[in-house]
């Protein structure tokens, strides 16, 4: 079943940095170019290692933004598809182009994510909207087609951030018939990478209070390459925890039904 997880994916796979000279004569007027090729290699590693890259597409839908989080700080890129230190000079990129994306984790999601804002129900016709432009993985698919298939092959940690999903409202069976398509399209995607960890996050409304303020949440992680994961169990499982919860709404058990796939 889905769980809480920690990324488990093995080490990015170590990219050689160019031992071929020095074309550019950098080598004589930057401290970085003048060191060994293999220190230049672990810089690069611990570089794009720290923080989180986070994509999300823009109110129009038309470009996405980037920034990336670690710890308490947060910072805006100035290119989505390109870390600042490769933008110093070209060698520089040639030699780190392709270390950035095995390293860097990337996290996914369109520019509002959530299936449901706040309680407020959705149509057939609103869930539609979302399923079109969002859930079926606009950001995701734009992004892949920036970097294009050489950098897709170097990821190895991306997520799919579904966002807030309330199960209780009376769309829910439009909601989680959108989470089920959206994994089938991620395991479709997946195929492009089969060594990259992909994985589709969604936090789970649990209770709420009387007035309809959602009270707490968990966080479910979806390994999307996993054959055995069924959401139909990780809705079960915080169906159950929900309803154990003293003072807690209880969910309906009919209203977190969903048929069981194999994906």
């Amino acid at each position: 079943m889905a769980t809480t997880r920690r990324n488990t994916h093995s080490s990015p796979q170590v990219i050689e940095v160019d031992h071929l000279g020095d074309p550019g004569g950098m080598a004589g007027r930057s401290p970085l170019m003048s060191l060994p090729p293999e220190l230049r290699n672990n810089i690069y590693e611990y570089a794009f290692s720290t923080g989180t890259v986070h994509l999300r597409l823009n109110f129009d839908g038309d470009c996405l933004k980037a920034f990336v989080i670690d710890g308490d700080s947060v910072k805006l890129l100035a290119d989505s598809t390109c870390a600042t230190l490769l933008r110093t000079c070209k060698q520089v990129y040639k030699e780190a182009a392709q270390l950035f994306y095995a390293c860097s984790r990337f996290e996914v999601a369109a520019y509002n994510p959530g299936l449901l804002l706040r309680g407020r129900g959705l149509s057939e016709w609103d869930h539609q909207d979302i399923f079109l432009v969002y859930m079926f993985g606009k950001a995701l698919r734009v992004f892949l087609k920036v970097i294009g298939v050489r950098y897709t092959r170097a990821l190895t940690d991306v997520t799919f951030a579904i966002g807030q999903v309330d199960t209780r409202s009376g769309s829910s069976k439009y909601n989680l018939s959108a989470i089920t398509e959206v994994l089938e399209f991620l395991r479709g995607v997946h195929t492009l990478n089969p060594r990259w960890y992909l994985k589709a996050s969604m936090k789970v409304v649990l209770t709420c209070n009387r007035s309809g303020r959602f009270t707490d949440t968990q966080e479910v992680v979806v390994d999307v390459a996993d054959p055995n994961i069924g959401i139909d169990s990780a809705m079960a499982a915080l169906e159950d925890k929900a309803r154990d919860g003293p003072g807690r709404c209880p969910y309906d058990r009919h209203q977190t039904a969903v048929k069981t796939r194999s994906w």
